[in-house]
């Protein structure tokens, strides 16, 4: 594991970032020094952008790193001794995911499978990557490559086919010597024979497509860490929301042993699981912990994520309600 234990304060997302200036100036006062920011692209699971700035990522290869330069700057000036976190944000910008009629929010493994999609996502990556180097390089800690659902890797359509998926999923069988499975539909999906558990001799098809989709997902993640290996400093640690099957499932990362092995990161986030909902409340133990420990990767908790009050009316539109929300006081 690390050798060092790390304490990271994040920033909030959204409009909620610049009301929470006075957390950050009482972090620098209680010595924490490691900032977390999220110079995203994309908009979250309600519709609302997470970055409350400019887009960085404009066009195929046109960027505009005055807008991540700014977000540090304006950390920087309430807490002078930050060291950053960085969150690299690959998920598909709304003028992408039209042009291309995909998004990797919802549709990771069919972007996964389109010619366009890869290539320019990783020209995205190299190009932040080498800006942060080269201007904030003595304030960067490390990265953390996000992608997919809620940034965590999550494919979210797993039975849902596809044209390229149909085909892809024809090949991955030939290539492995299997019988050519038809691809399996999510009626098909939800009536097990066995409760959890699908029987190998009668319903084949159903663990073939799920190692095949989850197989794409660690695949693109060991090319965009070993990608983010070749730009940044030796000494710059590198994190993924991933490895989580004990919270996701089949979402994804049922492969994650050969990332942990191919490409390891030095540490992965366990992802706030939203119970319960006490103060402190951390992420629990959903990430696969002892992989980690014998492969000498970190594992970092999210914590104090759910809290006394918080207002609940995200936007003009979206007020939560129902679920871990329902003990939360509404702030004044």
């Amino acid at each position: 594991m690390m050798k060092t234990p790390m304490l990271a304060y994040r920033l909030p997302y959204g409009k909620f970032l610049r009301r929470e200036w006075e957390t950050l100036e009482f972090m620098h006062e209680a010595g924490i020094n490691l900032v977390c920011i999220s110079p995203m692209n994309t908009v979250n699971s309600v519709g609302d952008p997470y970055s409350d700035y400019p887009l960085i990522w404009k066009w195929d290869e046109v960027y505009d790193f005055g807008v991540l330069d700014c977000q540090i700057e304006e950390v920087l000036a309430h807490h002078p001794a930050a060291r950053f976190l960085v969150t690299v944000d690959l998920n598909t910008p709304l003028w992408l995911a039209r042009r291309l009629s995909l998004d990797s929010f919802y549709r990771l493994t069919d972007c996964i499978l389109h010619p366009q999609w890869k290539p320019l996502t990783e020209a995205y990556l190299t190009a932040f990557l080498e800006h942060c180097e080269r201007k904030w390089g003595d304030r960067i800690g490390g990265y953390i490559i996000a992608c997919g659902r809620t940034l965590e890797w999550i494919e979210c359509r797993n039975f849902e086919p596809s044209v390229r998926k149909n085909i892809a999923f024809r090949s991955w069988c030939r290539e492995r010597n299997l019988p050519q499975y038809p691809v399996p539909l999510i009626d098909g999906a939800e009536k097990r024979l066995h409760e959890s558990v699908y029987d190998p001799a009668k319903e084949a098809e159903f663990p073939a497509w799920l190692r095949f989709l989850n197989e794409l997902t660690a695949d693109l993640v060991i090319s965009f860490i070993s990608t983010a290996r070749k730009h940044i400093r030796p000494s710059v640690k590198i994190g993924i929301f991933y490895a989580h099957i004990r919270n996701i499932g089949i979402g994804g990362q049922l492969d994650c042993e050969r990332v942990l092995d191919t490409a390891p990161p030095d540490f992965v986030i366990g992802a706030a699981c939203n119970r319960p909902a006490d103060i402190g409340c951390d992420s629990g133990y959903i990430g696969v912990t002892e992989m980690l420990r014998r492969r000498n990767i970190g594992f970092m908790f999210e914590c104090d994520r759910i809290t006394s009050e918080a207002n609940l009316k995200m936007s003009e539109f979206v007020t939560l309600s129902g679920g871990i929300w329902e003990g939360w006081k509404t702030e004044a």
